[in-house]
């Protein structure tokens, strides 16, 4: 029975000194400079195309129009 109480002793000690040491250092990461955005170049917008299909397109009979 001592055996069992001294080994739960000495685990609740490493215990709580690797929780101790473990919260005393920093998690900062350094990070490096990130380089410099380039704006794309614009492109000019396709012309809209009026009218309608090629005329074989069926109309949906499913829609509330």
């Amino acid at each position: 029975m001592r055996i069992k109480r001294l080994l739960g002793l000495a685990v609740l000690i490493g215990f709580s000194a690797a929780m101790f040491l473990g919260c005393s250092s920093g998690t900062q990461v350094p990070l490096a400079p990130a380089p410099a955005v380039q704006e794309t170049p614009a492109k000019p917008l396709p012309k809209d195309r009026k009218g309608g299909g090629s005329g074989l397109m069926k109309r949906n009979p499913g829609a509330s129009s």
